[in-house]
């Protein structure tokens, strides 16, 4: 053979030797990415079973005794599908995450989780907020006591109305509606001087008062189209207006004649005496004191919120919902449609009458205004294979 045809030769083998190991190449690097691909969608699909986890987790939390058959949780990235079932106290939550084919590239991905709970069932999770009173503290009255439902045909017959974690004392007439309508929790006691007309007294489960989140009204007053916004103490009197809310970042004093709309937040103390009228809802970071006879109706179904304590002076009426991080004293007739919540003690000093306008139900909860949230204790948590 020349060596021409020798060259020829090594060319050719060297050439096919070429195309084989780019050949093996390209599919090496298609399998890898195809790899790559799959382990990337199952990791989503796992994210997706986590969050059904997640999701079921917060609803048991707001209700322990949450039980689903089956729903499908749809998102932008997948679908999950979450089943929750219950064996006394021991809650199973298995929670599948779905990723459908959208072709060669793009295979179908499931991943399971399976979570075992111990849920504390027999707690209402939003018992602060389900009842006309509620307090941390004691609750004493020295005028005769009237609360019942806003609707009392329709209104619910299994919960009580009324309840302090320490002590209850009444000594006027009482007429409180509910089963018992007078509870305290474990340790408490309630004395009743007067008449007690339909009132049942009786031992109810804890459901204590909590926090309220300042930060959203603070946040929803700060942004409110139209809000006037001041720096430092501020005084109003006189006759005036603040049609789209008001924030001052101190104290804040109101007297004269005003119409007040929207939210009204003060980083310090409210102090409010004069008439006022108006849709609008007041939140201190400190104290609240209101004197003088008053007519006020909450936006949003919340009247004041106070950080601290909550005192009120003469005659009111008011509808919506008081809160207080710390005492509430109410000094005169009362006249409330709503409910009150304080995390100290409260005190009546005149007349109460209270029509309840239920919060049950945590989504038609005042916005802001958090639950309790019922313990989960973890037993056991395990991927586990995907049911077809």
């Amino acid at each position: 053979m020349n060596q021409k045809g020798l060259a020829l030769i090594t060319v050719i083998v060297v050439f096919a030797i070429v195309l084989v190991t780019v050949a093996g190449t390209i599919v090496l690097t298609r399998t890898e990415s195809s790899t790559s691909k799959t382990n990337e969608r199952a990791e989503q699909a796992f994210s997706l079973a986590e969050a059904g986890i997640d999701w079921a987790a917060a609803k048991l939390r707001a209700n322990p005794q949450f039980a689903i058959t089956s729903t499908t949780l749809i998102s932008q990235t997948g679908q999950t599908q979450v089943i929750i079932t219950r064996t006394s106290s021991k809650v199973t939550v298995i929670s599948t995450g779905n990723l459908a084919s959208g072709g060669t590239d793009t295979p179908t991905a499931q991943r399971a989780i399976k979570v075992e709970f111990l849920s504390q069932q027999g707690f209402d999770a939003g018992g602060m907020w389900d009842r006309a009173v509620t307090a941390n503290g004691h609750v004493d009255a020295s005028g005769n006591i009237n609360i019942r439902w806003d609707d009392p045909v329709n209104g619910p017959t299994t919960q009580s109305n009324l309840v302090a974690a320490n002590s209850i004392q009444f000594t006027g007439n009482i007429n409180v509606l509910g089963s018992p309508g007078v509870g305290y929790v474990p340790g408490g006691s309630a004395r009743l001087i007067g008449n007690t007309g339909q009132t049942t007294v009786g031992q109810v489960p804890p459901d204590p008062v909590e926090d309220i989140d300042l930060s959203y009204w603070r946040n929803l007053c700060l942004t409110q189209p139209g809000v006037s916004s001041y720096s430092g103490n501020k005084s109003f009197s006189g006759n005036y207006s603040f049609l789209h809310g008001l924030y001052v970042n101190g104290n804040l004093s109101l007297s004269g004649n005003a119409t007040l709309n929207g939210i009204i937040f003060a980083e310090g103390n409210i102090t409010i005496s004069g008439n006022f009228t108006g849709n609008a809802t007041f939140v201190s970071a400190g104290n609240i004191t209101m004197t003088g006879n008053v007519d006020i109706s909450g936006m949003n179904g919340v009247a004041m919120i106070a950080a601290q304590d909550l005192t009120l002076t003469g005659n009111k009426q008011i509808k919506g919902y008081l809160y207080a991080g710390e005492d509430i004293n109410w000094q005169g007739n009362a006249n409330l449609i709503g409910g009150i919540s304080c995390k100290g003690n409260l005190n009546f000093g005149g007349n109460v009458d209270i029509r309840f306008r239920d919060f049950t139900d945590e989504s038609n909860l005042p916005p802001g205004m958090t639950v309790s949230n019922a313990p989960l204790t973890l037993l056991s948590w395990q991927e586990v294979a995907v049911t077809p």
